[in-house]
């Protein structure tokens, strides 16, 4: 992918900028996963040469009592400019993702998506709301 470097440089700063130190990833490196208090996995990773996302996963198959009304009201259309969506992997797991252009947005921006990601997963493991 011709906008690797792009994508390394913009995950780099994200991550500087909620206090990781992030040494200089291998010229590939195209995934990047942080474990998010023992309660889902979090991934920044290449979709393609114009995209990256920011994906949360939880590691348990969907409880037979969840929410799906809240999560389901969660994905309404909104007038947030980034909104995560909640979705089921196959294998039932509950996962939020959102899509990002590799250009366009500054740390302000990319900040607001990353939190309004970890707020989805949040609520998606019973811890927000």
């Amino acid at each position: 992918m011709t906008n690797l470097p792009r994508f390394q440089q913009l995950v780099a700063e994200l991550l500087n900028n909620i206090g990781f130190e992030l040494d200089t990833p291998p010229a590939e490196q195209d995934l990047f996963s942080l474990a998010v208090d023992d309660a889902y996995t979090l991934h920044l990773g290449m979709m393609n040469a114009d995209t990256w996302f920011i994906l949360a996963e939880l590691p348990n198959p969907l409880a037979p009592h969840a929410p799906l009304s809240d999560w389901l009201r969660a994905n309404a259309l909104n007038d947030q400019p980034l909104q995560p969506v909640i979705a089921l992997d196959e294998m039932d797991r509950p996962c939020c993702y959102l899509r990002l252009p590799l250009d366009g947005y500054g740390l302000p921006d990319l900040m607001a998506a990353f939190n309004a990601t970890l707020a989805q997963a949040d609520m998606l493991c019973g811890q927000g709301a």
